[in-house]
């Protein structure tokens, strides 16, 4: 039996495959979404404290005249995305300072040894989240989870969570 939903399948996802969106609609999917969803809202919040962080300690480090500088060409690194690009003995003792200014500000747990990122821990969680729900909901269309490229992996689950919280709202389970 099939019902109407908001949200249909893309035709990419229906053309040549087995299934229907009422097969999705299940509590262990919906648990997924819902897993995945705090995944990303971690993901996005901690990896903005990071580099919130990582750009104040890099101003601070040109105010006090000894910038972090690229290795290539010495120049003053002003962007977090770039840090990775020091010296690596500036690099080093860059980290170290910042994984103790991590753990000050809450974000990075006593746990957590020095040599790992919060953020690249909590985009790591996002991403596990992210291939739980298509390899238990990809399956039922035929589609073989290995197949999607990063674009339809990140399509398929915008589209999978949609359905799904949709029909929670319907069943009042949300």
């Amino acid at each position: 039996m099939t019902t109407t939903h908001p949200y249909k399948p893309q035709a990419w996802i229906t053309a040549g495959t087995v299934g229907d969106t009422d097969d999705l609609l299940t509590p262990v999917n919906l648990s997924l979404v819902l897993q995945l969803l705090q995944a990303q809202g971690q993901n996005d919040r901690i990896s903005e404290q990071v580099k919130d962080l990582k750009r104040s300690y890099l101003r601070e480090l040109w105010h006090e005249g000894e910038p972090l500088c690229f290795a290539e060409t010495g120049a003053p690194i002003l962007e977090p995305s770039d840090d990775w690009q020091a010296e690596p003995e500036a690099f080093r003792s860059y980290c170290l300072e910042l994984s103790n200014r991590e753990r000050a500000a809450g974000i990075k747990p006593a746990y957590m040894g020095d040599e790992y990122c919060p953020a690249l821990v909590a985009r790591n969680r996002m991403i596990v989240a992210e291939r739980a729900l298509i390899d238990a909901t990809a399956p039922v269309f035929g589609i073989r989870p290995a197949s999607l490229t990063l674009k339809k992996a990140k399509e398929w689950c915008e589209l999978v969570t949609e359905l799904l919280l949709a029909w929670a709202r319907e069943q009042g389970a949300i």
